[in-house]
C-alpha cells in the first residue's frame, strides 16, 4: 500500500496532514497489501495538521484474499497477527471469501480505520466496518454472522437501538455500514445509514430513543439543504443511541469546484472551517495516471496494465464528502474525508502532448 500512498503524498496539502503526520500513515501503510481505494480524514475546525487513514477491502482488488491469508504476494505481518482483533479480521475475510457462507453473498465491502493514536503504536488496532449488498438481504442475520466473527462468540446479539432504528427512522433507512470501533474500547456498533428524510428526522430519532434535542437537529438538517444533495447519518447504538452523531454531507449529483468551494466558504463563516483548511481542501481532487508519471507507477499495476490491452492505469483525488459532529451540548465539529481511488482508464486515442 506505500506505493500507492506515495502518488498520493505530493498532492496532499500540508496544511491538512503535514510530512510530520504522513510517516506514520506510510508506515503502515507499508505492512498492508495495496487497496484500490482508500482516504484521509482530517479536521477542519482547526489549523492542527493531522488525519486519520482508511482503506477499503473489496474481492474485485485482491484485499479480501490478501486479509484472508490468500494472496501469493502478501503476508501480514506475525506481529498483527498476534493480535485478536487481526485474527478476526483474516479470519471474517474467510468467511466472506468462502462461496459457501451466507456473507459471500451479502457483504459488498469492509474498511478499515486507524486512528491517528493507533498509528503510533507496533500494532495498531483498527476500526472494522462492513457494508451489507444494497439493497440487503437478510440484514440482521448479515449482522448477527459478521458479529460472531469479528466480535467473538457468544457476542453477536443485535442492539435493542439498532432494531428500534430498523423499526421507526423513516425511509426505509439504508444500512450502508455497520461499524465496531475497536481501538476506543466501545460496545456500541456504528450505524451509517442512507435514505433518510432532512424532515422530522430529529422527531424520528427522539422516537427511537435519542436523547438529544429533536428541533435542534432538524434545524441543522434544514441548513445544510441548500448545499448539498443527500448525506448519511452515523450513530452509535447499544441498548440506546447515544447523543453523539454525524451527517456526512454528500455532493454526487454536482460535485464541482464551484459548489464545494461555496459549502466551503459557508461552513468559514460559521467559524466551523479555518479558512487555511478550506483553501488546502480546494487543491486536493485531480487525476494521475501511468502515463503521465510512468517512473512512479506501482510495479503490481504496471504488471496488471501489461494483460490489460487499451487500458491504462489512474487514480482519481476528490473530496468524499464532509462530516459534521453534532453532540448536544458541544459545539459543532466538521472533518473531511479525502478518496484515493484507483481505476482502469481508456488510452487515448492519439498520444499525449508532452
Amino acid at each position: 500500500m506505500e506505493d500507492y500512498l506515495r502518488l498520493a503524498v505530493p498532492f496532499v496539502p500540508p496544511a491538512l496532514v503535514s510530512p510530520e503526520a504522513l510517516r506514520p500513515i506510510l508506515g503502515i501503510a507499508r505492512q498492508l497489501p495495496p487497496c484500490a481505494s482508500s482516504g484521509f480524514e482530517c479536521r477542519l475546525g482547526d489549523d492542527a495538521p493531522v488525519g486519520d487513514f482508511l482503506i477499503n477491502l473489496l474481492a474485485a482488488d485482491g484485499t479480501r484474499a490478501a486479509f484472508a491469508g490468500h494472496h501469493p504476494d502478501y503476508h501480514p505481518p506475525d506481529a498483527f497477527l498476534h493480535s485478536p482483533v487481526w485474527q478476526r479480521v483474516r479470519d471474517y475475510c474467510r468467511t466472506w471469501a468462502s462461496p459457501t457462507s451466507p456473507l459471500h453473498r451479502r457483504v459488498r465491502d469492509m474498511w478499515l480505520e486507524f486512528d491517528l493514536q493507533e498509528l503510533e503504536g507496533e500494532v495498531p488496532i483498527p476500526g472494522v466496518f462492513f457494508g451489507p449488498e444494497q439493497p440487503p438481504e437478510d440484514l440482521l442475520d448479515t449482522v448477527r454472522g459478521s458479529l460472531e466473527l469479528l466480535r467473538g462468540p457468544g457476542r453477536a446479539d443485535i442492539p435493542p437501538a439498532m432494531l428500534r432504528c430498523l423499526e421507526l427512522l423513516p425511509g426505509p433507512p439504508r444500512i450502508e455500514q455497520v461499524g465496531m470501533m475497536f481501538s476506543r474500547h466501545t460496545d456500541a456498533l456504528r450505524l451509517c445509514i442512507r435514505g433518510l428524510p432532512h424532515q422530522g428526522l430529529g422527531t424520528a430519532l427522539r422516537d427511537a430513543g435519542w436523547p438529544g434535542e429533536a428541533d435542534v437537529l432538524d434545524a441543522l438538517l434544514e441548513e445544510t439543504r441548500p448545499f448539498v444533495d443527500d448525506f448519511t447519518l452515523d450513530i452509535d447504538v447499544g441498548d440506546g443511541i447515544h447523543p453523539k452523531l454525524g451527517l456526512e454531507c454528500i455532493l454526487d449529483q454536482d460535485p464541482s469546484p464551484a459548489r464545494w468551494q461555496r459549502w466551503l466558504d459557508t461552513l468559514v463563516a460559521q467559524g466551523l472551517c479555518t479558512p487555511l483548511k478550506r483553501d488546502a481542501l480546494m487543491t486536493w481532487a485531480g487525476v494521475q495516471s501511468s502515463l503521465t508519471h510512468p517512473g512512479q507507477w506501482p510495479e503490481n499495476l504496471v504488471r496488471a496494465s501489461e494483460r490489460m490491452p487499451g487500458q491504462h492505469s489512474g487514480f482519481a483525488r476528490r473530496i468524499n464528502h464532509v462530516k459534521l459532529i453534532h453532540q448536544p451540548g458541544q459545539p459543532l465539529q466538521v472533518k473531511a474525508y479525502l478518496a484515493f481511488r484507483h481505476y482502469w482508464l481508456r488510452n487515448p486515442s492519439r498520444p499525449l502532448a508532452t
